[in-house]
């Protein structure tokens, strides 16, 4: 179990040093786009939107023959809103991604464990966790293009920076979680 903690931990470390250089350098601001006023549109979501929440337009509860008129009007959209503000960058954010880059980086130690004695050297630890990182990328980032109108530039950097995120934590976790620590 000590493996696990240690190597999960150091891994989400890492995972999350990355995160900060990845997403403070240039290929985040190249790829996401800013709205021509960010107060007009500020101000248009708080006369519009009632509350904290992820809305879709059109709405996914609209009555089904307006929904194709609207969406054959568009636009089409998924708006993540938080009607507070807060701190950039925001402590809690950081301690609670932290937290959650930890747990996925465990439950992944935990599977790569129950695929001992398969994983018996470094480097197939590392390629598990590698595929593991494609597979996640391929479903969920490519998934935001299919079903949810995601700009093919943002699932393509979205799924970049989870593989690599990914590579970097199998990287520290493979160091610490074998097959000899386990009896396997």
């Amino acid at each position: 179990m000590k493996p696990i903690i240690l190597g999960s931990f150091l891994g989400a470390v890492a995972m999350f040093i990355w995160g900060a250089v990845f997403w403070m350098g240039p290929l985040p601001k190249g790829v996401g786009l800013t709205a021509r006023d960010e107060s007009a549109l500020g101000q248009a979501l708080r006369q519009h939107l009632h509350a904290s929440g992820t809305y879709t337009v059109p709405g996914l509860s609209t009555e089904p023959k307006r929904a194709e008129e609207l969406a054959q009007k568009g636009p089409l959209a998924v708006i993540h809103y938080r009607s507070t503000g807060g701190p950039l960058p925001d402590p809690s954010l950081l301690l609670r991604g932290f937290l959650i880059e930890w747990v996925t980086v465990a439950l992944i130690a935990c599977l790569m464990q129950m695929a001992f004695p398969v994983l018996n050297s470094y480097k197939r630890r590392v390629l598990f966790v590698m595929l593991a990182a494609v597979t996640l990328a391929v479903h969920t980032d490519a998934g935001a293009v299919a079903w949810w109108h995601h700009a093919p530039s943002w699932a393509w950097l979205m799924a970049f920076y989870d593989v690599s995120a990914w590579t970097i934590a199998g990287l520290v976790l493979a160091a610490f979680v074998k097959p000899s620590q386990n009896g396997a």
